[in-house]
């Protein structure tokens, strides 16, 4: 009976913990555009090190390394090249796509 009365106090706690710890609903994601120069490329983990221009609100210019989901996207990124992309802020990943060649100098 212990047992008993011992889960019936554990299963809310439990569920608690299930439903607070929940993957944030689909469309918490937001983009913002991204100029640069592409400063290195690793075809091993499909990253580009961009020296960017401050992207939005979220970041201040400097240089990072981006993932890039897209084999199409990532062709496009050659070392030297300037580019304006689209990055993708999710909560914690972020990506690159729409990659293109950025010929205002």
């Amino acid at each position: 009976m212990r047992r008993l009365v011992r889960l019936s106090f554990l299963l809310p706690a439990a569920l608690a913990v299930v439903s607070c710890s929940s993957p944030k609903p689909a469309g918490s994601e937001r983009t913002c555009e991204v100029r640069g120069e592409v400063i290195r490329v690793d075809p091993q983990v499909r990253t580009a090190v961009i020296k960017h221009e401050k992207i939005c609100d979220w970041m201040e210019p400097m240089s990072m390394e981006f993932p890039v989901r897209s084999a199409d996207d990532f062709a496009r990124l050659q070392p030297g090249k300037k580019i304006v992309a689209t990055v993708h802020i999710g909560d914690p990943e972020f990506w690159l796509s729409g990659v293109h060649p950025n010929d205002a100098r």
